[in-house]
């Protein structure tokens, strides 16, 4: 192989390995730092639904209020200590496929269900009869997942259309670099 065939080659690729492990670490960085906010998001509505349950009497219906402070695209329920659901309001069916698990502390998680991202947030509170419940909030992810699907395809436009000055800085470099050597032979 030629000295400037190499040279083509071995900065092209570096350079490439470089423009895609930027674009990686601005996906994975960018990923974490939306499903961070989201899940800020959820649990600020959250604690404020749990304030706003804490001053229902008995006469007041609790789903009234959890509509009120239903996600648009998800659900809120109210899940004993034996796990079963005493009340839920959902905007959408897939939040019926999210199972229900009674725990004693906070808790939050992203789970994929059926192809479809979602955030579970947990929280226990005492309801207005004096008992411990459990508060679920659920919100499906389609927006997320369709940024950072917007996102990817961005990145790997850029690469690809960086290739093209790379390239050519490659063959400027690859003729730089040889055309001294081949004007001494």
């Amino acid at each position: 192989m030629k000295l400037r065939t190499k040279i083509h080659l071995y900065s092209t690729l570096l350079m490439l390995l470089v423009l895609s492990i930027t674009n990686v670490g601005i996906y994975l960085i960018y990923s974490q730092n939306t499903y961070e906010t989201e899940l800020q998001q959820l649990t600020t509505e959250s604690e404020s639904l749990i304030h706003a349950l804490s001053q229902m009497t008995e006469s007041t219906n609790p789903a009234t209020i959890l509509r009120a402070y239903s996600p648009g695209n998800g659900g809120v329920r109210i899940v004993n200590t034996s796990g079963e659901i005493e009340v839920a309001v959902n905007t959408t069916d897939r939040i019926n496929e999210v199972k229900v698990e009674s725990v004693t502390k906070e808790k939050h998680e992203v789970n994929t269900i059926n192809g479809s991202k979602m955030l579970t947030i947990s929280i226990p509170f005492i309801d207005s009869t004096g008992s411990i419940s459990q508060l679920q909030v659920i919100q499906v992810l389609t927006d997320v997942e369709r940024n950072l699907n917007e996102l990817m395809l961005i990145l790997i436009s850029i690469t690809l259309v960086g290739t093209i000055p790379i390239l050519i800085s490659s063959i400027v470099l690859g003729k730089l670099v040889t055309q001294p050597i081949q004007k001494l032979i």
